[in-house]
């Protein structure tokens, strides 16, 4: 299947000449090398620059463990470092027909990558991570009139994989104030955060209830992106 170009924001380049590094991607018999120019990992990424700088300093070969990672959340990165570009590699094969309609799929990528960058210290990337989701979230909220929204492995996932701080959580939680119901938090609830449920709860406590119709016109994407140093 060709992958289904998400979000396309090459607004920022790298030369890809000299020394190459490795992305060694999990674990066993699912290991992968994923061979990369070390100047695209370098500039993009505090994380990898640290560790590609004690190689260096080490003497060692130029490889980066990341055993407890997934191929499907890193080779999507390094295709980003290449061409700007994110990309969502699902299939109808891998998920119900309703998930894939409603963008569930797609959220829950979108979710890891994010997290994914979160941990390697890749704010662009972030921030290119967000502008997917959100610019997804609206296509869908236009093309069909029921909405879809994302679910509480979405929101799992976002707040076991950030900090307090993570600009990733406050669409979560707008989203869930303007637009949710009473039935989404049942008493016997064991699907969402506590910290999530917080959250929800101090803005509702702060702001009432966001208004969802200028919510729906007015979110802009850089309202939810972080810094840039």
């Amino acid at each position: 299947m060709t992958p289904r170009q998400l979000y396309d924001l090459a607004d920022t380049t790298h030369s890809v000449c000299g020394a190459i590094a490795q992305l060694i991607v999990g674990q066993g018999l699912e290991e992968r090398a994923i061979s990369v120019p070390e100047c695209l990992l370098r500039a993009h990424s505090p994380f990898f620059d640290a560790a590609l700088k004690k190689c260096w300093q080490d003497g060692s070969d130029k490889k980066i463990p990341l055993h407890e990672d997934y191929l499907d959340v890193v080779e999507p990165y390094v295709q980003f470092l290449y061409s700007g570009k994110i990309y969502y590699t699902k299939s109808l094969d891998d998920c119900s027909h309703e998930e894939y309609i409603g963008g569930g799929m797609e959220y829950d990528c979108l979710a890891e990558l994010y997290v994914f960058g979160e941990r390697i210290q890749d704010t662009l990337f972030k921030n290119k991570v967000m502008d997917a989701f959100i610019a997804r979230m609206l296509v869908l909220w236009s093309e069909d009139s029921e909405r879809w929204f994302p679910q509480p492995t979405v929101i799992n996932t976002i707040y076991s994989g950030t900090t307090k701080r993570s600009s990733f959580r406050r669409p979560l939680v707008d989203i869930t104030v303007s637009h949710g119901f009473g039935y989404w938090f049942p008493a016997d609830d064991e699907d969402h955060r506590k910290d999530f449920l917080v959250d929800v709860a101090s803005v509702l406590f702060e702001n009432g209830s966001l208004n969802r119709i200028e919510l729906f016109k007015g979110m802009d994407m850089v309202n939810y992106h972080d810094g840039l140093d």
